[in-house]
């Protein structure tokens, strides 16, 4: 998927952009600095190329307004709430700066982009909670082979024992034998036969202590491990209610994205049906129009038969005309000044004798 650079966004914005609060750490697209968990950056998104980027960036880039072909200054640009995109203030439309300014496209009416935006939000939690729940299942699988380790390793001292055990006894046996062959040695054997049951003593002692002490150590580790697992156990669980709140919550979105596409419809088709009777109106107006045309009165050039020859000179001269609307006299004269009207004779060859 393709880029496309902060001014190319903000200056042909065919896309979809939208400010939203990250959910996992990610890198802006422009200086590659990291934007970190729940900072607010600007998502672009279009069916062929996808960018981030953070408010440092996308407040630094200089931006011509496409109205006056000019840069303003910092004071006459504001910035949509939702989508970021730029308005240059006093060019087109007077915003008021005091309040939260939302463009036309981000209006409540367009709610597909919102919603849109939303279920972008939503599938980034998702995917974070994903990773939540891969890291505990790897962190449970490294604790049962901890476990596995410490129970190898009991066997192994308890073997030990064991085998020391059976050298002690195969010595005693040896020293009992001596003792009835050689009577010389009594003494000997007796002070030999109790310094090593002392140290049999001694030997089981120290490894008694040693396997009650490895004993207790092992488990209150296994205790604290299986509580451990127990503890991740639970917020698996939750997580998995947590995932399965939020299949519900796309779902839901879904749903809503349908029910406005179809009320678009439905307005759409109010629309063609408003359209189709303004354009019956408009036909019904047309012929009551020609109707008036051809009912409208016409001029009559010819002057009345009682005039002089004087009135006649100048009825030809100014090329007058007569007609009665509703049994009123009009009549008109074409003068150096223009076209000019009246309503009786006598003041039409008054006028008409200031032309001579």
């Amino acid at each position: 998927m393709s880029s496309q650079s902060i001014q190319q966004w903000q200056s042909s914005p065919t896309g979809s952009t939208h400010i939203t609060h990250t959910y996992v750490a990610q890198n802006c697209d422009n200086c590659i600095h990291a934007i970190g968990v729940s900072e607010s950056a600007v998502v672009c998104i279009s069916p062929e190329q996808f960018n981030i980027f953070c408010f440092s960036c996308w407040d630094g880039v200089a931006w011509i307004c496409e109205n006056c072909m000019k840069t303003p200054i910092d004071g006459e640009v504001i910035g949509c709430e939702k989508c970021g995109q730029w308005t240059h203030n006093g060019c087109m439309h007077n915003i008021d700066v005091g309040a939260k300014y939302i463009c036309s496209q981000c209006c409540p009416e367009n709610k597909t982009t919102e919603l849109k935006s939303e279920l972008y939000d939503l599938n980034k939690k998702l995917q974070k909670k994903h990773t939540l729940v891969h890291s505990l299942r790897d962190e449970i699988s490294s604790l049962g082979v901890v476990h596995n380790k410490t129970t190898d390793e009991n066997k192994r001292l308890q073997h030990q024992i064991s085998k020391d055990a059976i050298k002690i006894e195969k010595n005693q046996r040896d020293f009992i034998c001596e003792q009835s062959l050689n009577d010389v040695l009594q003494k000997e054997s007796k002070r030999l036969g109790t310094e090593l049951t002392t140290q049999v003593n001694d030997l089981h002692k120290y490894y008694g202590l040693q396997v009650n002490t490895l004993k207790t150590t092992l488990s209150n580790e296994e205790k604290a491990r299986l509580q451990q697992i127990e503890s991740l156990k639970a917020h698996l669980k939750k997580s998995d209610s947590d995932y399965v709140k939020l299949s519900l919550g796309i779902t839901k979105y879904k749903q809503n994205i349908q029910k406005v596409q179809i009320a678009m419809n439905n307005q759409k088709q109010e629309c063609s049906k408003l359209k189709k009777r303004l354009r019956a109106e408009h036909d019904d107006i047309e012929k009551a129009y020609k109707i008036l045309k051809k009912r409208r009165i016409a001029w009559d050039s010819r002057f009345p038969d009682q005039f002089n020859t004087v009135k006649q000179a100048l009825w030809v001269k100014f090329k007058c005309a007569k007609r009665f609307v509703h049994g009123q006299l009009q009549l008109i004269a074409k003068t150096s000044r223009g076209t000019k009207e009246f309503t009786t004779y006598e003041e039409l060859f008054k006028t008409l004798s200031r032309f001579k």
